[in-house]
């Protein structure tokens, strides 16, 4: 959201937390083991993911969660 502006940022960030558009996830040592296992295995990828990446695959996947929201491609359809 940094190249919209703090304005859409803000507006963004009451949707997100103010009306529960969305569930907040927190990550603990056993998702982030998981999400550095994962992050391992991208070695070699054209596009590998960043280790913050794993972490949301993860903590969805543990979550059982339908959708990701995100705009990275590769990360919607791990």
């Amino acid at each position: 959201m940094k190249f919209l502006g703090i304005d859409e940022a803000i507006s963004w960030g009451k949707i997100l937390f103010e009306q529960e558009f969305a569930n907040i996830i927190f990550t603990n040592e056993n998702i982030l083991n998981s999400a550095w296992e994962i992050l391992q295995k991208e070695k070699g990828e054209r596009k590998p993911m960043n280790l913050t990446d794993c972490v949301v695959s993860m903590s969805s996947t543990l979550l059982k969660c339908d959708e990701i929201l995100t705009f990275d491609k590769r990360l919607k359809n791990y």
